[in-house]
Parts: structure tokens; sequence; C-alpha cells
């Protein structure tokens, strides 16, 4: 009988403390202008592995409260796209995406947490790294403060 060994990874994604307006499918991307990723790399175990959830949590209880959020996954580092800069993938990089995962951040009490669960997305990261970009599907006015958006993905390993 094979184990499952399943796995929560996290990453982050830091915004600088402006209110430049996101319009609809800007890319939010963090304050280093690199492709975020989570880090497999001392866990898995073969080649390929499966994306069973995101959790999103974020410092911002107002601006994106009842906004989604598409989180575009990449099996390999992939061009970055400025942020606040219209979602528009090369054709090089739309070669390594492995498919989206869209959430909806809560409101009231929930208003700094999303979550969708059961994605099922099966790929082969480079390197052990699963890439991504953030799109911000229905734009919004972000905090005067800096934001961070805790991204968590539910992980089977080597399956």
């Amino acid at each position: 009988v094979q184990q499952r060994i399943i796995r929560t990874f996290k990453s982050t994604v830091t915004l600088g403390a402006n209110q430049t307006l996101y319009s609809a499918n800007d890319v939010i991307t963090d304050v280093d202008g690199l492709i975020s990723f989570w880090d497999l790399s001392n866990e898995l175990i073969n080649t390929s592995c499966t994306i069973m959830s995101l959790r999103v949590q974020t410092t911002d209880a107002t601006g994106l409260a009842g906004k989604n959020l598409c989180f575009h996954i990449f099996n390999n580092t992939v061009d970055v796209i400025a942020d606040n800069a219209p979602f528009v993938l090369s054709d090089d990089s739309e070669a390594h995406r492995e498919g989206t995962i869209t959430t909806t951040i809560g409101t009231g009490s929930l208003a700094k947490e999303g979550q969708n669960n059961y994605e099922n997305i099966v790929l082969n990261p480079a390197n052990g790294k699963i890439y991504f970009m953030v799109e911000d599907v229905d734009g919004h006015t972000p905090s005067a403060d800096s934001t961070i958006i805790y991204c968590y993905i539910k992980v089977e390993l080597g399956n």
C-alpha cells in the first residue's frame, strides 16, 4: 500500500505602500519584482505533484474584500509582468502554465481570507519549485499601507 504524503507550503507576495488602483486583470507582483514560488525541493519525492487546494490570507481587510484573485500556476520560471500591468503572457511563458486557481476573498469577519479546494492540478515542477503569478480579476484600490498576501498550497507529493 502506497502512503500518501500531503504537505502545505507557504509563499508571500508583498505590495508596496501605495494606493495605485488595480484595474480588472492587472497583475499583483511582489515588491522585489521577481516571480513568486512555493519551494518543494526539500520534500519532492518524484518529479510530479498534485496541488489539492489553495488558501489565501491578506493584511488588507478592505481593498481585497469580496474580490477574486486568479493564481496562474507554472512548472518553471517565466517572464515577470510588472505590478499593476495587464496580465498578458508571452508564448514562452504560456508554454509553462499548468493551470489556474481562482479564489474569492471573503467579506465581513472573513474579509482577509479566501480558499479554493480540490483543484487537482498535476505538474512536474522544475527545480522543485511551483511558480505563480497573481491576477486581480476584479480590480481594487489597495490599502495605503504595505499589504502582504499569504499564499498556502496543499500538495500531494510524488504521485
